[in-house]
């Protein structure tokens, strides 16, 4: 978690403790994986809704909450398609796809949210690529594991 978000922080100059996790009681990664590289990644956060103050969030507000969220970051220009019911590999829930450019640096991340209602916590699948294409091909690499959330 901490070199993602020091390879996000030096890329978009931003303060590494702005990107920090400092809600453990809210959030739990299951997993973060990265390309040495930067160019690709995913994770799996668990959100507690009822530790956040929310414990009516559904999946869909959530992925309203962070598109909203990413529309007023500074120096970055968003494009945010309309968040749909859809499955991934075993998974039914709401899919967010978007796409940031940080002009200042040049830097095109094509990103999808997919979140999943379970036991009262959401399951949050982030997985991003400075490429469509790439972004896909992590989507495929995802949708191939079957029945490991069970």
């Amino acid at each position: 978690m901490g070199a993602g978000s020091d390879y996000v922080a030096d890329s978009l100059n931003m303060d590494p403790d702005a990107l920090s996790a400092q809600t453990s009681e809210v959030d739990t990664y299951d997993f973060y994986a990265m390309r040495a590289d930067g160019t690709a990644g995913f994770f799996c956060d668990v959100v507690d809704p009822a530790a956040a103050g929310t414990p009516s969030m559904t999946a869909e507000e959530y992925v309203q909450q962070v598109s909203a969220m990413m529309q007023v970051m500074d120096g970055l220009t968003v494009t945010a398609e309309d968040p749909v019911e859809t499955t991934l590999g075993p998974l039914s829930g709401v899919q967010l796809n978007m796409t940031t450019v940080a002009e200042e640096v040049d830097l095109t991340t094509a990103m999808s949210y997919f979140v999943s209602e379970k036991d009262g916590y959401l399951l949050v699948y982030f997985l991003s690529a400075n490429s469509q294409e790439g972004l896909n091909e992590v989507i495929d690499l995802i949708e191939q594991i079957d029945g490991t959330q069970a």
